[in-house]
């Protein structure tokens, strides 16, 4: 039994192009590109969504929470933007000047404020003329770092050292925040050249240093603007040229090393490793990965506006001057003759619009299908985001089944087993596949994945929305579904009372049936406190707990139990208890009396899943035990 349910719908992160079944399908598909929107105050617009323009945005950063912030060079002023695309005002009066710290950001004055970065507090740092402000989460303004040279670049590494291109000396510093400190680490100081690869850092040459990055591995990469070259700089100080100072004029798809660079000014590292150049004079913004190689992600090489709503390598930039990379792997471009920040979506598992289409409801032992359906965020757009390991989790009292299946649009002539693998008893599903929508003729979609599962364990009915579905680097939804009854079957005690006479012992039990087997259950048994009883290890130090079907024939099972801490609660893990419609099980455990147990009537409680029996009675007598094997005084 299923019902529809819509739920909250993630964006969707790419790489290698190959089918669900292993075949190989076409080539990632180029990023999509658009203008950053905002929307307008009531007052001024009826709060209509808009392009956001600025004047020459030359920075822009974005914050774990997806805040954009962009820097207004020519407005003096800094912006944010929320994802919900509530525009607001930073810092900056719009007046041209340095003045204002130790006040509110809105109300100090800016200096032609370029780059930007975030250090782990929260905090905005802003590079203008001469100058790196620093704006504090409750809107306060000071000054970081002064005496500047036309800084161009910002970044930290995961010291919280901040790194600054200081382009007018020709050099980057790096500034230790809490003492002050502040060391050359690249170039020398007032001389321009681009000499220096394999050897020192601090004795290279470059010429007007901007952008900068810092890789997990803190390696710092320098966009060397008027060398037309990124730099690198390793944790030993040692300088080379990563990308640029070649001949190629494009070189899509070779050693970046051998294309021509066009005065780059910005650098941002992707969530795959990549780094993105803004390739400012070129118009473009490229992207150079692991292994060395470049690509365009953006811009024709005309320095114009257009493409919007289109692939971005179709779009024209005009001087790209900052980039920015969000959590989820959308790349932003501040576009800055063009007044803009350009946002390029690219193909990846973020691209994808992922919900559950059906709850499955079954009551504990019972089968049914959750089904999950896989769109692309645009109807109709092409995603290929490669093979991405998609981790599912269960609803609590829940496993999964038999293998999953997938299916484009119910086209059978693509559909198939996934290939999958359990752990945690099947509580968890791992698939390892190519996720790829409208790269051809069959994977039209929606993808659907059909997943059986099983309520396995004895829980309260209801809807549980517990379980969990991770597609890479996408946060994932959650996955729901309902038990509607509890667990089927009957506990009742055996014979009693049983009699444990003092320094004895005795083995009281249960009768489990049903009309249907059940999945492994967990059994407790619990013993009242302060009459001298106590569970008897029969296997050694070891205890157990014993079950039997009272079909003909059958043999004793043996299950080892964990004893609580006050000796009291004895219980077992996953029973196959096996019993059917007409044959019942019996379970019991061994009980002894001390010598100094107190005479008379109590009780032993066995807790089946999650169903309780009526207590079994025991009565503790004086005298001499009588040797019962266990099969005479089990139930």
């Amino acid at each position: 039994m299923t019902q529809s349910v819509d739920f909250a719908e993630m964006n969707m992160p790419p790489t290698i192009p190959a089918s669900l079944d292993g075949q190989l399908v076409s080539a990632a598909v180029e990023g999509f590109i658009t203008t950053v929107s905002v929307t307008e105050s009531e007052g001024n617009g009826g709060g209509a969504v808009v392009d956001a323009e600025f004047r020459h945005p030359k920075g822009v950063v974005v914050a774990s929470d997806g805040t954009l912030f962009v820097s207004e060079s020519s407005g003096h002023r800094v912006w944010k933007v929320t994802p919900d695309h509530r525009m607001s005002l930073l810092a900056g009066d719009g007046t041209k000047g340095h003045g204002g710290d130790g006040g509110l950001a809105t109300a100090a004055q800016l200096d032609s404020p370029g780059p930007l970065a975030l250090d782990a507090e929260g905090s905005l740092y802003v590079a203008e003329s001469g100058r790196v402000r620093k704006i504090t989460p409750d809107g306060k303004i000071t000054t970081a770092v002064d005496d500047l040279v036309w800084p161009r670049g910002l970044a930290f590494d995961s010291q919280r050292n901040l790194y600054i291109s200081e382009s007018g000396k020709h050099r980057v510093q790096k500034v230790n925040l809490e003492n002050g400190e502040v060391t050359t680490v690249a170039g020398t100081e007032n001389r321009e050249g681009s000499s220096g690869d394999t050897e020192r850092a601090d004795t290279a040459h470059l010429y007007y240093p901007a952008g900068l990055c810092v890789d997990e591995d803190d390696n710092l990469y320098i966009a060397d603007h008027y060398n037309g070259r990124v730099r690198k700089v390793d944790r030993n100080g040692i300088i080379t040229t990563v990308a640029g100072g070649g001949s190629r004029d494009l070189g899509d798809g070779e050693p970046a090393t051998e294309v021509v660079l066009r005065a780059p000014e910005a650098l941002v590292r992707g969530i795959h490793g990549s780094l993105y150049i803004a390739d400012s004079g070129g118009h473009r913004v490229r992207k150079m990965d692991r292994g060395g190689i470049i690509t365009t992600v953006a811009g024709t090489g005309e320095g114009a506006f257009g493409g919007d709503n289109g692939q971005a390598t179709k779009a024209q930039l005009k001087f790209p001057y900052g980039l920015a990379m969000d959590p989820y792997g959308n790349l932003y471009i501040a576009d800055c003759y063009n007044g803009r920040v350009r946002k390029v979506e690219g193909p990846q598992e973020r691209s994808l619009r992922i919900r559950q289409v059906k709850v499955p409801q079954v009551s504990v032992g019972e089968s049914a299908e959750l089904t999950v359906e896989i769109t692309a965020y645009r109807a109709g757009q092409a995603v290929d985001a490669g093979n991405v390991i998609q981790t599912f989790t269960a609803p609590t009292g829940f496993a999964f089944g038999e293998w999953p299946t997938y299916s484009y649009n119910g086209n059978e002539a693509l559909s198939g087993s996934l290939n999958c693998r359990f752990e945690r008893d099947r509580k968890v599903m791992i698939v390892t596949s190519s996720l790829h929508l409208n790269t051809c003729a069959g994977d039209k979609g929606p993808l659907l994945y059909t997943i059986p599962v099983k309520a396995v364990a004895a829980v309260d009915p209801g809807t549980y929305h517990d379980g969990r579905l991770l597609v890479g680097r996408n946060p994932g939804i959650r996955l729901s579904a309902t038990v509607t009854g509890g667990l089927r079957i009957s506990v009742t005690p055996g014979d009693s009372p049983v009699k444990i006479a003092r320094g004895g012992f005795r083995y009281p039990g249960v009768v489990v049936s049903g009309e249907r087997p059940v999945p492994p259950q967990a059994i407790t048994a619990t013993l009242p406190s302060e009459v001298g009883l106590a569970f008897n290890p029969e296997r050694g130090t070891r205890h157990q707990m014993t079950v039997r079907s009272h079909s003909p024939g059958s043999e004793d099972d043996f299950y080892d139990a964990e004893l609580s801490d006050d000796g009291q609660m004895l219980t077992c893990r996953d029973v196959s208890l096996g019993f059917s419609q007409q044959y019942p099980v019996s379970v019991w455990v061994a009980v002894t009396a001390a010598a100094t147990a107190t005479a008379g009537f109590t009780h032993l409680t066995f807790r089946v899943g999650g169903i309780e029996s009526a207590s079994t009675e025991l009565e503790v007598v004086s005298g001499e035990q009588r040797d019962f094997p266990p099969d005479m005084n089990a139930p």
